[in-house]
């Protein structure tokens, strides 16, 4: 039996640890988006919490920022009204409770924007510390998720 060098097998660990730890961003953001909206909300301010924990138990930038990336999109593409609320809810209602739900997700953003305008830019600013080019292309990435929410800002 040979055996076989660990730093061999190295990079498809990192790469499957950053597929896992996508997929777990993702369903934090989907149980975020149900207990967010809600009145009085169940996680308030749960993008700067989220981040806030990640930082402070040593999440390297590019997973933050990958996490950021992926509420912005989230958000943005997610249907807020739930099959049940528009079963048990005149039409008229179920859209404005809709409208509600999807006016308090988009108010976690614009208070999340100075956080996101901060992590991007120490990412991308000429700042002397090398960034690896897996934090650039999520800093970019994380630009490109927010530009919207951005813009008249």
């Amino acid at each position: 039996m040979r055996c076989v060098p660990a730093r061999r097998f190295q990079q498809p660990v990192r790469i499957l640890n950053h597929a896992l730890l996508l997929g777990l961003e993702r369903q934090l953001s989907s149980i975020a988006i149900k207990l967010s909206p809600l009145h009085p909300s169940l996680w308030p301010d749960w993008i700067l919490a989220s981040v806030t924990y990640f930082s402070g138990h040593g999440v390297a930038t590019e997973y933050i920022l990958d996490f950021l990336s992926i509420a912005a999109e989230e958000i943005d593409t997610t249907d807020l009204i739930g099959p049940t609320k528009c079963a048990l809810i005149e039409s008229f209602l179920c859209i404005s409770d809709s409208f509600l739900s999807r006016g308090r997700m988009k108010q976690s953003l614009q208070d999340a924007l100075p956080l996101v305008v901060q992590a991007v830019t120490a990412s991308i600013a000429d700042s002397g510390q090398p960034v690896s080019d897996r934090e650039l292309q999520s800093a970019l990435k994380c630009l490109e998720a927010w530009m919207s929410h951005l813009r008249g800002k």
